[in-house]
């Protein structure tokens, strides 16, 4: 997570993957309010492994409290032997001394020394005094943290980087995947063996989604982050994730209905387009971001030359003012 958006004057919480198995990371970020150094915490400790079953999934750990926050979106985690390196892996279940990974190891594994899972998530809360209540695009942020490749190799204290975004409404079509399968049933067996739910697929979407916007505002100096209603890009980001489920078709299907399907990806891929172009013309773009359409103020527009609707800010620049009902019209789509 290179970049991440937060909501400007409220509490947030920071999400640092380690690339591989670390110690003692620590986070440091340039904000408006100076310099702030954070702790990162493990989203959980790390566990001892004592065996590996045949089926090279389950295995046998000191007891982890806090279970249910250990599977899921936050389960990734690196497997770290003496005789064998470390291993990446995902963690689908954890029930007492038990864990199941999401797949099998690569091979079979030495465990005659210690061996411990390490789980890849850290985080650290950001204070809403650091944030403050002012948008701010491109802080940046640090995390240095020593890898841990074994007792016997040089240890080597790494960097990894990227930017913060502070901003008033964070783009968020809603999407879900509860909302996926109710809109497109048909992707209610779609769910891989290795996840809970379609949310990798709304994940992706939504950036790919994103990009398109950020692209359409580019010329204006403008982010997806200034369109306050992103719900109403909400159809098309559907139709995106069932275009990307149906690129990944199972390879034990045939290459004729592999062949269907992808055109079937095609087909919806070109509708989640269409439903982009149509969101676009009626959304508002919040130039000076205080989410306010004030009366007499001029107005921009998202996408194409026949939308009515879309009410905004240019400021500094020469346009023509809304007219009455367009500010009513403007006032009462944002409620």
């Amino acid at each position: 997570m290179r970049e991440q958006t937060f909501r400007s004057g409220a509490d947030a919480t920071f999400w640092w993957r380690a690339p591989s198995p670390c110690a003692t990371p620590v986070l440091a970020t340039r904000m408006p309010s100076g310099n702030v150094a954070d702790t990162l915490t493990n989203v959980h400790a790390a566990a001892s492994v004592t065996s590996i079953a045949a089926d090279r999934r389950t295995l046998t750990v000191g007891t982890i409290t806090a279970q249910g926050g250990v599977p899921g979106e936050r389960g990734e985690a690196y497997l770290v032997t003496l005789e064998d390196g470390w291993f990446p892996c995902v963690v689908t279940r954890a029930v007492g001394t038990t864990i199941i990974l999401a797949a099998p190891l690569p091979r079979a594994i030495n465990l005659g020394s210690a061996a411990s899972l390490q789980f890849a998530w850290w985080s650290a809360t950001l204070a809403s005094t650091d944030i403050t209540s002012a948008a701010r695009r491109n802080i940046p942020w640090q995390v240095t943290y020593t890898r841990q490749d074994g007792a016997a190799l040089p240890t080597e204290l790494l960097v990894d980087e990227g930017m913060l975004h502070v901003v008033r409404s964070p783009f968020d079509t809603g999407l879900t995947h509860a909302l996926l399968v109710r809109l497109r049933p048909s992707l209610v067996n779609s769910v891989r063996k290795t996840e809970n739910d379609l949310s990798v697929y709304v994940d992706a979407a939504a950036e790919e989604l994103g990009q398109k916007v950020d692209q359409r505002m580019h010329e204006r100096g403008l982010t997806r982050d200034d369109v306050p209603a992103a719900e109403r890009l909400q159809l098309a980001h559907a139709y995106y994730a069932h275009a990307m489920i149906l690129e990944e078709p199972p390879m034990s299907d045939p290459s004729s209905m592999r062949a269907t399907v992808m055109e079937g990806a095609k087909q919806i891929r070109a509708r989640a387009d269409e439903l982009f172009e149509l969101a676009m013309r009626s959304i508002w773009i919040d130039v000076n971001r205080d989410g306010v359409v004030d009366t007499g103020e001029p107005e921009s527009v998202a996408a194409g030359p026949d939308r009515l609707d879309v009410g905004a800010y240019f400021n500094g620049r020469s346009t023509t003012d809304l007219t009455q009902a367009e500010r009513v019209f403007s006032k009462w789509m944002k409620r």
